[in-house]
């Protein structure tokens, strides 16, 4: 039941997001990939474990799945008054994009004393999630 909670909070924080602020994620082709970023392939994976390997966020007791570091990327974000959410996709030299979803606490003002967490993935040329390549990281 919690992680069923979880993930329902966390679609409905997700669909939200999405809807009020307008943002829907324009489809461009790089090297044959979709460039848009793959938020529902990212919640179906949502119960995948991050490998000890590519854990680099704080709170090391956690659970180290993508469920976690997205639950404390919308936890975090809606303590402050507008989106401050960012996602990309970009290709690699490979046949790879690089994706990413982040937040960081940085105010326009300040160019230091502040710091990120991001959850970043590989999607592969057929458009799937590579499992392996999940990745946290806190930069403090």
């Amino acid at each position: 039941m919690k992680i069923g909670g979880v993930l329902l909070g966390l679609l409905i924080g997700i669909l939200t997001s999405w809807i009020f602020f307008g943002q829907y994620y324009s489809i461009k082709k790089l090297n044959g990939l979709s460039a848009n970023f793959p938020m529902l392939e990212l919640l179906n994976k949502s119960q995948q474990k991050i490998a000890d390997s590519n854990w680099n966020c704080e709170k090391k007791g956690r659970e180290r799945t993508v469920a976690a570091v997205l639950e404390s990327l919308l936890k975090s974000n809606s303590q402050y008054a507008m989106n401050k959410l960012n996602t990309s996709c970009v290709a690699s030299e490979g046949t790879n994009l690089n994706c990413s979803i982040g937040l960081s606490n940085c105010m326009a003002w300040q160019s230091s004393d502040c710091g990120s967490r991001s959850l970043s993935f590989q999607v592969g040329q057929s458009g799937e999630i590579l499992l392996d390549s999940f990745q946290c990281l806190d930069v403090p």
